[in-house]
């Protein structure tokens, strides 16, 4: 289906649930640490093939379009059925960015490597006297004239 959002909410929701259900391993489900790229990769691909990666993109750059009411949904029934999230900084934050700020090189560059993950983006702290410990940054401010 190419218009989620036209789907009724109890529709929608019963769909992705009886999808996690059955395609999500059962030995993976609700872990108590974020499991490593290798041990969900299978996964990641078995969401990208079925156009389900990133949920919030919109269709036209290989998302699913979701508006905020439907992504909720998919969030929690991802989150009630123990499904990791993937290596998920480029669906995030990086390729938002790019769809709405990227020239159309970069987004026929990127985008469709952000996806399939051939392209895997972290973000890294760095910070005077607290480095990547951001519990520890201190801030100050001053008054300007």
């Amino acid at each position: 289906m190419s218009d989620w959002n036209a789907m009724r909410d109890e529709e929608f929701r019963a769909k992705i649930r009886d999808f996690f259900e059955a395609e999500y391993p059962e030995e993976l489900r609700h872990l108590p640490h974020r499991p490593k790229f290798a041990e969900i990769e299978h996964w990641h691909v078995k969401l990208h093939a079925k156009g389900w990666v990133a949920p919030a993109w919109p269709a036209e750059f290989g998302g699913m379009g979701l508006e905020a009411s439907k992504l909720l949904i998919f969030y929690e029934e991802q989150q009630r059925r123990g499904v990791n999230r993937g290596r998920d900084m480029g669906i995030q934050m990086v390729g938002p960015l790019i769809i709405k700020y990227g020239t159309q090189d970069q987004k026929d560059y990127w985008l469709p490597r952000i996806l399939s993950c051939e392209d895997i983006w972290c973000q890294g702290y760095s910070e005077p006297g607290a480095g990547s410990d951001l519990a520890n940054l201190r801030t100050s401010a001053v008054r300007g004239d």
